[in-house]
């Protein structure tokens, strides 16, 4: 049965973290392809201020451009609204009936998981793939895989190692009208122009 590996989130910006995480949940399950869900509004956290949709798509979409099996869609930017991963699920299913998915996560997420909206039918139409940020954290993340399996929701934990920080240097990527151009998230550094595609310290994707 084909495996597609849904990964979503603000991607704000998207960020070598990002992929790195991508690269070991594929080697992890053997999925076919990873698709990159950029949300329009996130529903379970605060979104802060959110680059142009059309800027973080193409910045997934840049960063997609070295490896094949990464796609990028569009689906919840065009849904508009909060983004309700239980709604992504019914249209990929629809779409796509037959496949199979998985949903990649980070432990904030996975812990928090049974606030999401619809939950249980989440755990029905996909597996959960939880990356951990931090040391320090198996416990709490066995005890929720143990409540969840009981819920019968299936869960697996990587064992990759602790993404780059997204925001060490607080650059995003520019509109894709001004190319080559970032500001910094705080305002106070002005416009730089750059000729390199992503940053040198914390591997930010800059918008074509």
């Amino acid at each position: 049965m084909p495996q597609t590996i849904l990964y979503g989130g603000t991607f704000n910006p998207i960020h070598r973290g990002h992929l790195e995480i991508c690269l070991w949940a594929r080697e992890a399950v053997g999925a076919g392809r990873v698709l990159l869900m950029p949300a329009a509004q996130p529903p379970h956290k605060s979104a802060g201020w959110l680059a142009p949709d059309r800027d973080r798509l193409a910045m997934c979409a840049l960063a997609a451009q070295e490896h094949s099996f990464i796609q990028v869609s569009d689906y919840e930017i065009r849904r508009g609204g909060r983004s309700y991963t239980v709604e992504t699920l019914r249209h990929l299913a629809g779409e796509n009936p037959g496949e199979e998915y998985s949903l990649l996560m980070g432990t904030d997420m996975f812990l928090t998981f049974t606030q999401w909206r619809e939950w249980e039918e989440i755990g029905k139409m996909a597996s959960l793939l939880v990356a951990s940020r931090e040391e320090g954290e198996r416990e709490a993340l066995l005890e929720q895989q143990k409540r969840l399996k009981e819920q019968g929701i299936s869960s697996r934990l990587l064992e990759n190692p602790p993404p780059p920080s997204a925001r060490s240097c607080g650059k995003v990527a520019a509109p894709a009208r001004s190319p080559q151009r970032f500001w910094t998230t705080s305002g106070s550094g002005g416009c730089t122009s750059t000729t390199q595609r992503s940053c040198p310290t914390c591997g930010n994707i800059y918008a074509p």
